[in-house]
């Protein structure tokens, strides 16, 4: 299945590796993660000449979710998809705990997983993270802006394949840069995942959503599993997601598959073990680059499933 090209958040500084551990492990021990507010993001991967500017990278844009905060942790998400020679897919997925541990640290967990066709590339990091407001970087036009900025070198920059290393992503220094997203009224209307969204073998069908006065309902196809998920909460007008509390579970026949990829297939085993009343959530919004109206649904616990969607 092919998705849109798209990233999700995860944290790290922009420091020199000695001083970076140092500036984390006295900040973790002070407070959680901090982390851009709850919502939607324009997201660019950054390249960097030794100690210069951190530059966007032209066709490494895509996106970014921040989940609310929950009682014990905090969750984001990073998906790129690019459409170069070597076609690479990655997520990152983070949690940062909001409450400290026996140490008086406030831990953080990212994970990468990136595919190539069939093949996989995982790599986690545990160590304490710390973000950057404000930093200055280059955009696409040449022009010096201000974004929230992450490193998410520690996870590696490189895919590895058993006779031979290359990188992810050419000139990725493992940096990203976010900045948030105006949110629009989720309408009633269909939406379309994926070019194979009308096939009974299609991981993801039709989404769709029904707005009634506030009351938000979405109605997710899933052919290759024989079912249909349905969503119910709040349209949370001006908050960027709203939440959603998901259904239909037990009609669901969810298994990993040849015809999938390995992250494809993560998925499938996340949703797999979900249970009645499993959260969701959901945003409308203008993609950047298409200007098209977007709804993008993401799965914070079912191990990063995001999807995207346009008008159908």
């Amino acid at each position: 299945m092919h998705h849109k090209a798209m990233l999700a958040i995860a944290c790290t500084a922009v420091l020199s590796a000695c001083d970076s551990e140092k500036a984390a492990n006295s900040i973790a021990k002070r407070a959680p993660l901090p982390l851009p507010d709850a919502g939607v993001y324009e997201a660019n991967l950054l390249s960097r000449d030794g100690d210069g500017p951190l530059k966007m990278i032209k066709g490494l844009e895509g996106l970014a979710l921040v989940y609310p905060k929950g009682d014990g942790e905090q969750r984001w998400g990073v998906w790129v998809e690019n459409d170069g020679k070597s076609i690479t897919s990655s997520q990152w997925m983070g949690q940062a705990a909001q409450k400290e541990n026996k140490e008086g640290i406030y831990p953080v967990l990212l994970e990468r997983t990136s595919v190539r066709g069939k093949r996989l590339d995982a790599q986690s990091n545990d160590h304490n993270l710390i973000s950057f407001q404000d930093k200055a970087v280059t955009d696409l036009a040449g022009k010096e802006v201000k974004r929230w900025t992450f490193d998410f070198s520690r996870t590696g920059t490189q895919f590895r394949d058993p006779d031979q290393s290359t990188a992810l992503y050419r000139d990725w220094s493992g940096h990203l840069a976010v900045n948030k997203l105006a949110t629009r009224t989720i309408s009633c209307d269909s939406w379309r995942v994926a070019e194979d969204a009308g096939f009974g073998d299609a991981m993801v069908g039709l989404i769709r959503s029904t707005n009634n006065g506030g009351s938000l309902t979405l109605e997710i196809e899933f052919p290759k599993a024989g079912c249909t998920l349905t969503g119910k909460g709040n349209a949370e007008s001006g908050k960027g997601l709203s939440k959603l509390n998901l259904s239909g579970f037990g009609k669901c026949s969810f298994k990993a598959s040849s015809d999938l990829n390995p992250l494809e297939n993560k998925w499938m085993l996340g949703l797999a073990k979900a249970k009645e009343g499993a959260a969701a959530y959901v945003a409308a919004f203008e993609m950047p680059e298409t200007r098209k109206t977007t709804l993008v649904v993401g799965f914070p616990e079912q191990h990063g499933l995001m999807m995207v969607g346009e008008k159908y």
